[in-house]
């Protein structure tokens, strides 16, 4: 792979790709850092408490899910949805983790008391001002952001001519992506957003957390045949029922690591592991800590819970 003016190569091991352009290698000063992610392990202690004085900075998520807290709240950003922080806004990742999984994410800054290149000052404060009115921290992202996202890193990846001019472009067609798919969702809940069927098929692996998959039991909960209903969950969720599953276990192994009564290996059996090795395998994949690791990590630090 070719790299690009002193870019570090993306894939940084077998199991961690990232790729990033900030400092010398960005193109445009309103955008200080574009750049994609894929994680297939948990990174712990890599996402701690932080801020972004002047910096909107947004993430995608592609695929798997990424988990951040902000507003004293703990938000699951699945396939296909969008996590947006204000200047100064203090986020990080639950339990200071990176999740599994494969995002993009942009940092936009606006400068004081002039106009951003290629607008005008009152398209710049127009702008700023629908920015500064943003409301959610989660939405749903559009293909048309994917989109946007995919070119604004292409024009990265080979600058050239005229770069700074298509990178602009598609940086303004990228910021009113962020906005319109905001002001879309127009304070609905991510739940609202689920159908009934679907919010059926969940209650209903909520109910049965500790049992074996049963797609037909799962179809049958949510009124639907299996093949639409397999469909309709990936389309809403971003993972196939086992990887819900999975993740939802996952959690509520969490909470019950938080107290002492249960043993690692009747967690594990509680929630329908096959064995405890196995149990522990997936909670680091997932976590980057082991289940009697996270159990230390919790308890010495109370406020982590």
């Amino acid at each position: 792979m070719q790299l690009i003016r002193g870019q570090p190569d993306w894939r940084l091991t077998d199991r961690q790709h990232h790729e990033a352009f900030s400092g010398e290698t960005a193109i445009l000063d309103e955008l200080p850092l574009v750049g994609r992610m894929h994680l297939l392990d948990a990174l712990p202690n890599a996402l701690v408490p932080h801020a972004h004085p002047g910096i909107y900075e947004a993430h995608f998520v592609v695929g798997g899910s990424l988990g951040f807290r902000a507003r004293e709240q703990d938000f699951e950003v699945n396939e296909g949805m969008v996590f947006l922080t204000k200047p100064g806004e203090v986020h990080s990742g639950i339990d200071t983790t990176l999740q599994p999984a494969e995002w993009f994410w942009i940092h936009i800054h606006f400068p004081e008391n002039q106009a951003l290149q290629g607008l005008t000052v009152r398209e710049t404060r127009e702008m700023e001002e629908a920015y500064s009115r943003t409301s959610l921290c989660l939405f749903p992202g559009s293909d048309h952001l994917k989109d946007a996202f995919n070119r604004l890193l292409d024009e990265h990846r080979s600058p050239g001519e005229h770069s700074q001019l298509i990178a602009r472009a598609t940086l303004h067609e990228l910021m009113v992506s962020l906005i319109r798919d905001h002001d879309r969702v127009n304070a609905r809940s991510t739940a609202a957003s689920l159908s009934a069927e679907v919010r059926q098929a969940l209650a209903w692996l909520d109910q049965n957390i500790g049992q074996p998959l049963s797609i037909p039991d799962l179809a049958a909960a949510s009124g639907l045949s299996q093949s639409h209903f397999r469909q309709r969950f990936h389309k809403e969720t971003g993972f196939t029922p086992s990887d819900y599953l999975t993740r939802r276990r996952i959690l509520r192994a969490k909470q019950l690591l938080q107290g002492k009564r249960l043993s690692i290996t009747e967690i594990a059996f509680r929630l329908g592991f096959q064995s405890s090795p196995y149990f522990a395998a997936v909670f680091k994949k997932l976590t980057g800590m082991t289940p009697s690791e996270y159990r230390e990590h919790i308890h010495a630090n109370p406020d982590a819970r």
